[in-house]
Order: structure tokens, then C-alpha cells, then sequence
């Protein structure tokens, strides 16, 4: 009797969660607008801003298909940089801001991007592509910057390289350069590059941390000064160049914590004397209440009110809570807690039903390092400008002297990292001149 083996192969299949989020309905040659797309928590936010160049070819905008010249990548945001009207370049460049699930601590993925036609134009030495790759984690840490080649190590960013591309990394900043060296002043001879290469890049968060924002800057080589331009002669200023960035694929990573609400806003309202406190979410998962909590000083607080949660939502929800025997200044600070008794706390916000309108502007507003402050009438009475980060902790304090010529003064924000602030003005007397108003950093 023969005994017939049969040998049974079982072929297993691991599937990795990925989805990909598209700048698809990017509107083409807006800077400074907001795009979003996705589903909370895999959702991303998306920002272009630009200094210091003209944009070109409809820059930026969504590309469906590649045209070939400029060689773009077939479904990507494209940058087109013109530099030749500008005299002093040394500063020019596009910013492009990812934020990932904006409205909670970031998403539970990794994420991984090209970027098409890093080069340089060794013959001539018109331009030089330079590009700055930076990320943050969920607790708002910088993500490190590697020259290591693609991968999934927890807490880098890594990446391939087309020909004739050069990398370096350093504080928290991962740098591309258009050709074979790591030079970025042209001193004759010949820096070799390659048209319509393709570079990979891949963000992965700290183990057990959300990703949050990764922020993309595209720009011509500055030199080593003002007079070190990418150019073999005068007048010193690079010429037009592109790349274009394509869709991010979020890839799930394990031990992941998202936030569980989804907190769009939390403002207060004066209306004729009447205050009120308003706040919305996006989504809520196992939502038991809110609490309010007030605050004379905006240090010690004490409980205010306590309002019921939806529990669970995947809709908008707004809430608004009556403060009318408030009316004078005042902090109030949201959270929210749990079925299981964990609690998350939010923004602390400042209330002043009191004073009369508020007469200052602010702007540009999304920013990227610079704040200019105007008021309509100059009393010559105020004292200094406060900002304050989201939990209510002052963050920089500017004197309030003479304005400029225009009448605005001008804030540096280099210090501060990116996210939303407060901002006040005071009087001498150091009491608010209308109320708080809040302003998103880069």
C-alpha cells in the first residue's frame, strides 16, 4: 500500500493598513490658504506660504498628470519658483505645512512622500534646488533627521537619493542638494545633476507617539552670503526652478495614542456685555463631560460649571455655556474627561466683556516668523504686546515704543515653536486693551 504525501502550502498574506491623501483639491496659486482632506484621525491639514519669490507656472497647484516639461510627477503639488526680478534672494523660498490631524495630536501612521526633479544646471549655474525636510511628534518634539537610507526606524526621517543628489542632516533639518556636492556657490567647473530624478521620503513618529506636522521647505541655494547665489556671473540671483511633491501615504504603526476629542475651537463671546463661552469638536470617542474652570490670574483655577459630552460622535458639535455674572476679565480653561476617568485639558482663553471693541489687526495670520501689529488710532498709551501659548503660559513679552512709519510694529517668532497663540495688548497700567486674539505659527 502506497502512501501518497500531500504537501499543503498555505500562503499567508499580511496586509499593511495604508491609505494615501491626495493634494487633489489643492487650489491652484493660493498661498496661504488651508486645505484639508482626509478623515480624522488620518486627516492632514496643508499650508503653502512664500518670501521673497514670484510664483510661476499657477504655483502651486495640483498636478494630475506629468506634462513633461516641467517634468512633475503624475498626481502631485508643484512649486515653480521665479527668481530672476528679485534683487536680494538670499531668503527666497516656499514653506509647504503638513499638519496631521489638526484638531487632535496627529495620526497613529508614518508617512512616506517623493519629490521630483532635485537638480541643478551645472553648465551655466543659474540655479540650484534646495530642499528642507523638518517633523514633529504629537508632544511637539523634533522628529530626528537622518542621512540613513529609507526605512521604518521609529523617531527618523530617512529617504532614497536619485543620481547625483546630496544629503546631510542636522538639527532636526534634513537637507537635499541638487547635484554631486554638498556646495551651494557656484566656483567654476562642472557640479554633475540629473533631470526628473525622484527622491523618497519617509517620517516615522517615536514609538508609541502620534506623527503631527511635517513641514517642507523648497528654495534656490543662498551661498555662503549674500553675494553667493548659484549663478558663474552677475547679476548674483538664481533663475526659475520646480519640483513637485507627491501625495502622502500614512502607513499604520501600533501603540499609538490619538487624542479622543477632537477640539476644533474654544473662544469667548461678548454680545452687548453678554459674555458666553463657546467650543466645538470634530469627533468624540467616550466623551463623559466637559469642565470649565476659571481663573482671575490665569494661574490658580477653580471649578466653573460642568457640562454633559455626546459620548461619541463622528459629527461637528457646538457647545456654548452663559457667563453673564462674569462679565469683567476673566480666564476660563476647558477639558474634558473620559468615561474611564482619563482627562485631556485644553487652551485657557481670556474674557473681557468690559472693554470696547477691539481696534488692533493682526497679520499675516497664519504666520511663519514675523508678526506686524497695527491699531487704527495710535493713543500713544500702550505699554507692551503679551503672547501666550495655548495653556495659557506667557511665551514672549514685546515693549510697545514707537511704531514704524506705517504705524505697525513688527514681532519676531523665530523663538516660538509652531502651533496657536493668544496675543494681548496692554496698557501702561498693564490692563488689557480689548480682548485676546488668537494667531496660528508655522
Amino acid at each position: 500500500m502506497k502512501g501518497i504525501l500531500f504537501l499543503i502550502l498555505i500562503s499567508v498574506v499580511f496586509r499593511v493598513n495604508t491609505q494615501t491623501l491626495s493634494f487633489s483639491g489643492y487650489s491652484s496659486g493660493t498661498i496661504g490658504s488651508t486645505y484639508n482632506t482626509g478623515t480624522a484621525p488620518n486627516n492632514m491639514r496643508v499650508v503653502v506660504t512664500k518670501n521673497n519669490t514670484n510664483q510661476n507656472d499657477g504655483t502651486p497647484k495640483y498636478v494630475t498628470t506629468d506634462p513633461g516639461t516641467p517634468c512633475y510627477t503624475s498626481g502631485s503639488l508643484a512649486l515653480n519658483g521665479f527668481f530672476q526680478g528679485i534683487s536680494s534672494a538670499d531668503n527666497a523660498n516656499y514653506t509647504v505645512t503638513i499638519t496631521f490631524n489638526p484638531s487632535g495630536n496627529g495620526t497613529c501612521n508614518y508617512a512616506t512622500f517623493t519629490i521630483k526633479d532635485l537638480n541643478s544646471n551645472e553648465s551655466v549655474g543659474t540655479f540650484l534646488d534646495v530642499l528642507e525636510i523638518s517633523a514633529k511628534d504629537g508632544n511637539n518634539n523634533t522628529i530626528t533627521a537622518t542621512t540613513n537610507n529609507l526605512g521604518t526606524t521609529a523617531g527618523q526621517i530617512t529617504s532614497t537619493l536619485s543620481s547625483n543628489v546630496t544629503r546631510t542632516a542636522g538639527s532636526g533639518v534634513l537637507k537635499f542638494i541638487g547635484h554631486n556636492n554638498t556646495s551651494e556657490t557656484y566656483s567654476s567647473g562642472s557640479y554633475f545633476s540629473s533631470t526628473c530624478g525622484t527622491t523618497t521620503v519617509r517620517v516615522v513618529p517615536p514609538a508609541g507617539v502620534p506623527l503631527k506636522s511635517i513641514t517642507i521647505k523648497y528654495r534656490a541655494a543662498y551661498g555662503t552670503s549674500s553675494n553667493g547665489y548659484y549663478n558663474l556671473s552677475g547679476p548674483l540671483r538664481p533663475d526659475a526652478q520646480y519640483i513637485s511633491i507627491g501625495n502622502v501615504t500614512l502607513t499604520a504603526i501600533g501603540g499609538c495614542t490619538v487624542l479622543p476629542v477632537e477640539l476644533i475651537s474654544f473662544d469667548g463671546k461678548c454680545d452687548n456685555e453678554n459674555p458666553s463661552l463657546v467650543w466645538s469638536t470634530a469627533s468624540e470617542v467616550n466623551n463623559d463631560f466637559f469642565t470649565i474652570e476659571e481663573s482671575t490670574d490665569g494661574e490658580e483655577f477653580g471649578l466653573f460649571s460642568v457640562i454633559d459630552a455626546a459620548g461619541n460622535s463622528t459629527e461637528t458639535l457646538n457647545y456654548s455655556l452663559s457667563v453673564n455674572d462674569r462679565k469683567g476679565p476673566g480666564y476660563y480653561r476647558l477639558s474634558q474627561t473620559d468615561f474611564d476617568g482619563k482627562k485631556e485639558t485644553f487652551n485657557t482663553i481670556y474674557l473681557n466683556c468690559t472693554n470696547p471693541a477691539n481696534e488692533w489687526s493682526l497679520y499675516p495670520n497664519p504666520t511663519n516668523d514675523k508678526l506686524e501689529i497695527k491699531k487704527q488710532h495710535v493713543s500713544g498709551n500702550e505699554s507692551e504686546c503679551q503672547i501666550y501659548s495655548i495653556d495659557g503660559k506667557i511665551v514672549l513679552s514685546y515693549s510697545l515704543l514707537e511704531p514704524n512709519n506705517n504705524g505697525v510694529w513688527e514681532i519676531n517668532l523665530d523663538t516660538l515653536e509652531s502651533g496657536i497663540y493668544q496675543v494681548v495688548i496692554l496698557n501702561k497700567e498693564n490692563l488689557p486693551l480689548g480682548e485676546y486674539q488668537k494667531i496660528v505659527k508655522l
